[in-house]
């Protein structure tokens, strides 16, 4: 068996000024570096084998507190990095619902046929982060892992965890900045979640066209 510690990224410079990241590669802000501090503190006594992260440098850094306590460097892996937005990397979300009303609707309403100019689809999101995290889960197969990566990513991911599809992904919200989820993992039972903060547990009986 093998467990994964799931963690969002803290808060970084474009969470606190409401625009969309998507890939584009941007600091923490002040606030973000100081949820770092929790972080380590949250991971002091809790032993790692090995520590994963998104390439981009708000994944990366979350990464490296995560890990700080017992001296880990993070193996980068590009498949944990969030959507690509295409036209909608670093616009303000004032602007996307202005300039880009449709593809906001299927981001709020339909995520699972969300796709916009330029970048992913949400299905492919889906099926590279899955891919993804088994693959460092079979990799570790009998040891624990720490992995930091995106919220739209993550949810992406927790709806495969759960079982529930990409299609119920209205009735999971995004875990907040800096949180952290438990999972396990076997070869013939797939992945289960173990712990997660109750804003993000999956609730069977939510709405999924919230």
């Amino acid at each position: 068996m093998t467990t994964i510690y799931l963690i969002r990224h803290a808060q970084s410079v474009s969470n606190l000024s409401g625009r969309f990241m998507g890939q584009f590669n941007v600091p923490l802000s002040e606030q973000g570096k100081a949820q770092l501090i929790d972080l380590a503190e949250h991971f002091r006594e809790i032993h790692l084998d090995a520590l994963y992260a998104s390439p981009l440098m708000r994944a990366r850094d979350t990464a490296i507190a995560a890990g700080s306590n017992q001296g880990l460097t993070p193996i980068l892996r590009p498949r944990l990095m969030e959507i690509c937005g295409g036209v909608w990397e670093n616009m303000t979300w004032d602007d996307i619902k202005a300039k880009h009303a449709e593809e906001y609707r299927l981001w709020k309403e339909e995520p699972w046929n969300f796709r916009v100019e330029g970048g992913e689809s949400m299905r492919e999101v889906y099926d590279r982060v899955a891919a993804e995290m088994t693959c460092i889960a079979e990799e570790n197969d009998g040891k624990t892992v720490a992995v930091a990566s995106h919220g739209c990513a993550i949810r992406n991911f927790m709806c495969y965890a759960y079982g529930i599809g990409i299609e119920a992904m209205n009735s999971l919200p995004f875990f907040a900045n800096a949180g952290v989820c438990r999972l396990s993992w076997e070869r013939d039972g797939g992945f289960r979640v173990l712990e997660a903060p109750a804003d993000v547990c999956y609730d069977p009986s939510a709405k999924q066209d919230k």
